[in-house]
């Protein structure tokens, strides 16, 4: 029985333009309050390589897979006792 491969050229993830503070719970008759937003110019190195370094790990752990980039034994901080 042959198996066939199909190759396909997928799009690079969306670099968004700025970065969306965690919005805070408000008082109900204040209304909508539209959350601040940065654009990535203004945020340091540190900042954007935190940021860069969560969504890296997030988009591995979503697809079930180890992150290449890490040694084999390497345990999240979160997870460690």
């Amino acid at each position: 029985m042959a198996i066939a491969t199909l190759l396909v050229e997928l799009q690079l993830f969306q670099v968004p333009n700025y970065a969306i503070e965690v919005a805070r719970v408000g008082r109900r008759q204040d209304g909508f309050q539209e959350t601040a937003k940065h654009h990535l110019s203004e945020l340091n190195m540190d900042t954007l390589d935190r940021m860069c370094n969560e969504f890296r790990r997030g988009v591995f752990e979503k697809a079930g897979k180890p992150d290449p980039r890490l040694p084999r034994n390497y345990v999240f901080q979160e997870c460690q006792t």
